[in-house]
């Protein structure tokens, strides 16, 4: 078994992180502890106002090193998230921003997406379909045996584009 400290739920504004946060609470009784939001987003963050980066970086490296956490990534179409947008709004992002925000996301995400215990969801799904799918991804992660696990400590080595991987969290 590889127990789950954290599932961490990620994405843009209007990506669905805080429906799937409470699906999965209702569904599992609450039996992760998940966060709404996690390092990605402040790297994300960081970048879109300008602000300095490397500690947070340096975090979300250390956030997806650490195999008993699982990181659930909602990347959906740009086309949703404008037209989530347009539908109800948002207290701090407008059209421009969020396709910045977005590019940013999308960025990051493709240096992390290899990560064997990062999920990324592309796709426009029910709340049920996508809380169930995470449902399964985590039972299978869970189940993982001791070779798996040395398998994915292995595989982290080479998803990182990074060099400091290397020497300060594998």
């Amino acid at each position: 078994m590889l127990p789950i400290n954290y599932v961490i739920i990620e994405g843009t504004d209007l990506s669905g992180k805080t429906t799937l946060y409470n699906s999965i609470h209702k569904s599992t009784g609450f039996k992760y502890n998940i966060q709404d939001r996690s390092c990605l987003s402040m790297l994300c963050y960081a970048k879109l106002y300008g602000r300095p980066e490397d500690v947070h970086r340096e975090r979300l490296l250390r956030e997806i090193s650490d195999l008993n956490n699982f990181i659930v990534i909602l990347l959906l179409p740009k086309d949703e998230i404008l037209a989530r947008l347009a539908r109800r709004g948002d207290e701090m992002q407008d059209a421009v921003s969020l396709i910045r925000l977005y590019e940013i996301f999308t960025d990051e995400v493709s240096k992390i997406q290899n990560a064997p215990n990062v999920l990324v969801v592309r796709d426009v799904l029910s709340t049920e379909r996508l809380t169930e799918n995470v449902r399964s991804k985590l039972a299978l992660y869970e189940s993982s045996s001791p070779e798996i696990v040395g398998k994915s400590l292995q595989s982290l080595v080479g998803v990182f584009p990074y060099p400091e991987i290397g020497r300060a969290h594998v």
